[in-house]
């Protein structure tokens, strides 16, 4: 039962019935059924005397709330304390609940289609949305047609990361071996995926999208050449037919003229207060954008102490893939599309705020969960987050600030 009520939260956390369907109007569904998840877990904890999973993720997740916590606490500013526990202490639960309920390979298989599922309704609703001018709940599209859902995807950026991070688990079905006609599915649902994301014309969409597929081709190959040649070629097909507005990145662009001035003004709050940042919801308060860069937001917002966390879990994510691809052939396929699939959305992140969105913790948890699993079966896979891990997560936590501060002085 506590697998049935996670299923019916990840369709609450993508389809928002409550939003847009009169008969669930006013109904707390988000917290009804990880309560469900929450109380069903619990009473299978009790019954198996079986502890909750310990991974290093966790540690990752404790101390990026602490760090939202703190952003305030040093400020005494103790509403924002109270909001920004709140606020993310809904994130940390959807992951423990994700990490704890998937138990087995099976289930993982199911939470993953699930996903998969999910994200082709929300393509089919930006399918009709642009053909009929407006979306299921009555949303219209966004300024130049391009497609939209409602809350935490209503912004065709926000939509196009969503269809992003699955382009590479669809692609780990297609080049598995295996009889072509079970292929079928998994093809129709990348066609409409791909489709999906075109409409979005989102130009950080479209170069998450090329990333995720050279690295996921790279990696599934072992080779970089070969690998590389096959994700180019594709990359440089999505460069081609992609929207108009992938190939405009100049400063003269007012969207990446505005980007810049936002990276500008997060590079200035971080310099304000650059240990534990100027508070958690903070960054629009006195600027009328956001960062336009989840590592600017997160070390604007959080400081240094945030961003360790961020990047951390991220990189712990990816290491643990690694671990299972190198030790767990059966489950390699997995291991390589959500390594990708991350890789995917931190090139989005990179011009896109979504430091704090659902959707990349989701793929970390789901990550997580397959480490889990993979661990049941050898003890190789297992690993301790050490004195080294934690300098290599504070170089790259650096590395993305500098790489910003290069992006900026390039366009500029």
């Amino acid at each position: 039962m506590a697998f049935f009520f996670f299923v019916l939260s990840l369709i609450v956390l993508y389809i928002r019935p409550a939003e847009w369907i009169p008969f669930f109007a006013g109904w707390h569904l988000a917290v009804l059924t990880l309560v469900g998840t929450a109380l069903f877990l619990l009473f299978q904890v009790m019954a198996t005397k079986k502890p909750l999973i310990k991974v290093p993720h966790n540690g990752m997740m404790i101390g990026l709330l602490l760090a939202v916590v703190a952003s305030h606490a040093v400020h005494t500013y103790f509403g924002g304390m109270i909001n920004g526990f709140t606020e993310f202490f809904k994130i940390l639960v959807m992951y423990y609940l994700i990490v704890n309920t998937i138990a087995s390979k099976r289930q993982f298989q199911s939470a993953l289609w699930v996903v998969i599922l999910l994200t082709a309704i929300l393509a089919i609703q930006g399918v009709c949305q642009y053909h009929t001018g407006h979306g299921w709940a009555g949303q219209y599209m966004a300024e130049g047609r391009r497609i939209t859902w409602i809350s935490i995807f209503d912004d065709p950026n926000d939509l196009a990361m969503t269809f992003v991070v699955m382009v590479p688990v669809l692609l780990a079905y297609l080049v598995k071996p295996g009889f072509f006609g079970l292929k079928v599915g998994p093809l129709s649902v990348l066609g409409l995926i791909l489709y999906a994301i075109f409409l979005t014309n989102s130009r950080g969409g479209m170069l998450g999208l090329m990333i995720s597929i050279v690295f996921f081709f790279v990696k599934r190959s072992r080779y970089i050449l070969p690998g590389g040649i096959i994700g180019g070629i594709l990359s440089g097909l999505v460069f081609v037919f992609g929207p108009s507005r992938l190939g405009v990145l100049s400063s003269q662009d007012a969207s990446a003229h505005g980007r810049l001035d936002a990276w500008y003004y997060g590079f200035q709050l971080m310099k304000s207060s650059p240990i534990f940042g100027v508070g958690f919801d903070m960054f629009t308060d006195q600027y009328p954008l956001t960062a336009h860069n989840s590592f600017v937001l997160a070390a604007s917002e959080l400081g240094l102490f945030g961003l360790f966390f961020w990047v951390g879990l991220f990189y712990v994510s990816f290491k643990s893939m690694s671990l299972v691809q190198k030790h767990c052939p059966e489950l390699a396929p997995y291991a390589y599309s959500l390594q990708a699939a991350l890789v995917g959305f931190l090139a989005t992140a990179f011009f896109l705020s979504r430091t704090y969105n659902p959707i990349p913790y989701l793929v970390c948890a789901l990550a997580a969960s397959l480490y889990a699993v993979a661990r049941e079966q050898t003890d190789s896979v297992a690993f301790r987050f050490t004195v080294k891990d934690a300098r290599n997560v504070f170089l790259l936590a650096v590395g993305s600030l500098v790489m910003a501060q290069l992006a900026m002085k390039v366009w500029l």
